[in-house]
């Protein structure tokens, strides 16, 4: 829905994520001390939802969801399913 006030938007998303070097950093149970786990990027869908306000001409607040369905593949072979919800909010200028 687009007014000139309201900016209301759902749609898919498709995200490639490059998970880069994980450290981790446990005490207890079967995890001592501090490793290095080798990742593979992926691809990954999902979905965002989202709106934007209107203030005035040229100025806009927002606020948006998204959620992401994408695999943490581990270097060794291994994967944990990781599934994201992420928030945001905007302050926006327009031109």
């Amino acid at each position: 829905m687009h007014t000139k006030v309201v900016d209301f938007y759902f749609g898919p998303s498709y995200s490639y994520v490059n998970w880069g070097e994980i450290q981790l950093n446990a005490n207890g149970g079967t995890i001592t001390g501090s490793s290095e786990i080798g990742t593979d990027s992926d691809k990954g869908w999902g979905a965002s939802l989202g709106i934007d306000f209107g203030l005035g001409k040229h100025f806009a607040l927002g606020a948006g969801v998204k959620y992401l369905d994408v695999d943490l593949r581990m270097a060794n072979g291994q994967t944990a399913d990781v599934k994201p919800l992420m928030a945001r909010l905007t302050a926006a200028f327009r031109f």
